[in-house]
């Protein structure tokens, strides 16, 4: 008997995308139309510098928004909720990854698809166990504390690209800030201007409408600038033409015993900081909108998303608090917002991907650098800091724990 209740839960999870388009009214169409565009805006800049945290190319990024925006809105539960690449999980991953292979080998590659596939498994098998509850025993303390010190780290690993540096990425904060010290002074000074220029222009366009598509118009105001003057030609490093096509089909290494049990805990952290966040994420705009969540069907959409993800040449996923914020507030009625904004990231792919030659690696860097500083939330700080020892001490020791120890197990020493 109960095994039969464990098969017909599943089949309710897989069959997810007919309810949802069969409680569709016309009606929404508009308002996920124009939601959808307006998270792509978004999203295009975000997907290729989320990459670039994680030492991975930047059409990874594009590919994990299209799989990761489309199969986490249809199989997912929250109508807003919406799913791509994280600052946090590509911190994440390249922290798990370098100890494995070097950044720029076909095996960081193959390791970072396999990784995702695990991250997808733990994900799914969760919400098929129906253990959408654990995520009530996360405190905010740890999530508070983890982002806190990633923001720290992206920060201090994005400055080589933003003072146009070249030297290989590092699992250390405390090796990175020598690297930096010792390279210092072959400083591109183009690249240094490109950068911080990104990042004011960001700043200011945030401060004078919070409407207007910051990152979107700096990137795009970097890249003419960089293919006007050639900047290329003078040192500025840029991200290269992206092929023109749909996601790729890849296979990752599954027999593959042995990388399997090296990646298997840094997966299980993945899985669950995304979980803690797209859960977090998902009930506070549900508080707003009213709509009833179901946590383990989430759990079941967000695997699917990273499953289908590694198979379509992406890398691990999550749901995003500011893409979600942002699709709340466009009006976004249902999920098929976030699947209208990954099939407009993919017409911009396919019709628009050779332009990308002239995006400036210094212009992804700045943008990344301003996301990084805003993961310090100083107004939940101060809270836990007003409130009881006991997250004050929880806070602390995730932090710490995330600047010195490696990121999966700072993110399980938090949780536990």
């Amino acid at each position: 008997m109960q095994f039969s209740c464990i098969i017909l839960v599943s089949v309710k999870y897989f069959l997810r995308p007919l309810e949802l388009l069969r409680s569709y009214r016309g009606e929404y169409l508009r308002a996920d139309l124009i939601a959808g565009l307006t998270i792509a805006v978004i999203l295009l800049p975000q997907s290729m510098a989320y990459a670039l945290i994680a030492d991975l190319p930047p059409q990874m990024g594009l590919y994990t928004a299209i799989v990761g925006s489309i199969v986490g809105a249809l199989w997912g539960s929250s109508h807003q909720l919406q799913t791509g690449p994280t600052n946090a999980a590509s911190l994440l991953v390249l922290s798990i990854l370098l100890p494995l292979a070097a950044s720029d080998s076909p095996e960081y590659l193959l390791a970072a698809g396999l990784l995702t596939l695990l991250v997808g498994v733990f994900r799914m098998g969760m919400g098929l166990a129906r253990l959408g509850m654990l995520v009530n025993f996360v405190s905010d303390s740890v999530i508070t504390g983890f982002t806190a010190g990633a923001g720290l780290l992206i920060f201090f690993n994005q400055l080589r690209n933003l003072f146009g540096l070249v030297f290989p990425s590092s699992e250390g904060l405390w090796i990175t800030i020598q690297q930096l010290a010792q390279n210092i002074g072959a400083t591109h000074l183009v690249s240094l201007v490109l950068g911080l220029a990104t990042a004011l222009v960001v700043l200011v366009l945030k401060r004078l409408n919070k409407r207007l598509p910051g990152p979107m118009i700096a990137i795009l105001g970097a890249s003419l600038i960089t293919g006007i003057f050639q900047l290329d030609a003078q040192g500025v490093r840029v991200i290269g033409a992206i092929p023109r096509s749909l996601p790729p089909l890849t296979v990752p290494p599954l027999l593959d015993l042995g990388l399997v049990s090296k990646l298997a805990v840094g997966a299980l952290s993945v899985a669950a900081i995304g979980l803690v966040e797209a859960i977090s994420i998902a009930r506070g705009i549900a508080s707003q909108t009213g709509q009833r969540l179901d946590s383990n069907q989430e759990f079941f959409g967000q695997g699917l998303a990273n499953i289908a993800s590694a198979f379509f040449s992406g890398y691990a996923c999550s749901g995003s608090f500011t893409r979600s914020a942002v699709n709340y507030q466009a009006g976004a009625q249902t999920g098929i917002s976030n699947v209208f904004s990954g099939i407009f990231v993919l017409v911009v792919v396919l019709v628009f991907g050779t332009w990308a030659a002239y995006i400036p690696l210094p212009a992804l860097a700045g943008l990344v650098v301003v996301v990084a500083l805003q993961l310090i939330d100083r107004k939940e700080i101060a809270r836990i800091w007003k409130g009881a020892r006991g997250d004050q001490i929880i806070m602390i020791t995730t932090f710490l724990a995330t600047l010195m120890l490696p990121l999966q197990y700072a993110v399980l020493t938090g949780i536990l």
